[in-house]
């Protein structure tokens, strides 16, 4: 790179730095621009796909807690592998691992509150991945909840 000289109140300055190479990662997403289908998808092939999702028993329940982050992520994960062919029919993944890691990850400090953020569960899922129910059950009667602060755990 050539170097460039200027002369600034009397001293002159050698102007030598690079420039940052060009990152992909520090540009905003901008999606392509292209047309939509009216409506997808159909309303038969919508049909089609939640009975065979059901028929997989990977629809949830997450019944009277607050566990919407975990649950909410658990399906779109369970449906993308689903629809991949890469999750076997009855194989839930854990909405449980999820929904702790959205409390611990989240923006609000402490857990002495319910439920939790979609950004902290992405986060959590972004850096641990998920297991399966079978490794980290959804029990809320078996839920342990954080500890009062200034009590010792093990």
């Amino acid at each position: 790179m050539p170097r460039r000289r200027v002369v600034i109140g009397g001293r002159e300055l050698t102007l030598d730095a690079r420039p940052d190479r060009l990152d992909f990662r520090d540009l905003p997403y901008r999606p392509p621009a292209r047309a939509l289908p009216p409506r997808h998808p159909s309303d038969v092939a919508f049909a089609d796909h939640v009975r065979d999702y059901a028929a997989a028993n990977l629809v949830r329940d997450q019944g009277e807690e607050g566990a919407c982050t975990g649950f909410g992520l658990a399906a779109v994960v369970q449906y993308l592998f689903w629809e991949r062919g890469q999750l076997s029919a009855g194989t839930l993944l854990s909405a449980r691992m999820l929904y702790h890691l959205a409390r611990f990850y989240d923006e609000w400090p402490g857990e002495k509150y319910d439920g939790s953020s979609c950004r902290g569960a992405l986060k959590g899922w972004h850096k641990h991945g998920v297991c399966t129910e079978t490794l980290w059950p959804y029990d809320p009667e078996r839920f342990v909840p954080p500890s009062p602060a200034g009590t010792p755990t093990r």
